[in-house]
This record gives structure tokens, sequence and C-alpha cells, in this order.
């Protein structure tokens, strides 16, 4: 008996609530995993820079041109 298993290759995907971002005004960007199960830790950064929550969602209104969104998602809750 042979047994194979399929590596699944896991991503985060952000998404905003807004299409157009105007300099101060809100706007809530969404991490969807997908291939990770189990609990699960966000880190939000902005422009490389740790700016906050752990949680799958964060919403800011302090944005300026060319800013650059990301977020590390791990699983497990003790990683970081």
């Amino acid at each position: 008996i042979v047994a194979t298993f399929a590596q699944l290759v896991q991503s985060v995907t952000i998404t905003s609530d807004d299409n157009v971002i105007c300099q101060g005004s809100n706007v809530t960007f969404v991490a969807t995993p997908t291939n990770i199960s189990g609990p699960i830790s966000y880190s939000w950064r902005r422009n490389g820079s740790a700016v906050g929550a752990y949680q799958s969602t964060y919403t800011t209104n302090n944005l300026s041109n060319n800013d650059i969104i990301t977020c590390v998602v791990n699983p497990g809750v003790n990683q970081i």
C-alpha cells in the first residue's frame, strides 16, 4: 500500500472594503487564509512595520500614497 498526500499551498488573500482609498478615510482590510486550519495568528504591517491587531481585520484612517499593507498569517496561536 502506498499513500500519497498532496501538498496544499498555504496562502492569504487581503481585500479591503473600498476599492478607492482616500487619505484620512477609514478603510478595513480583511485577511482570508487558504489551506490553513486550526488557530491562526495575524500580524498586520504597513510598509514593513508592525501596525496592529492579531485579528483577521485591520482598520485604519492613517494611510498615505504608496503605503503597502501586508499580513503575515501563522497557524498556531503562539506564533507571531
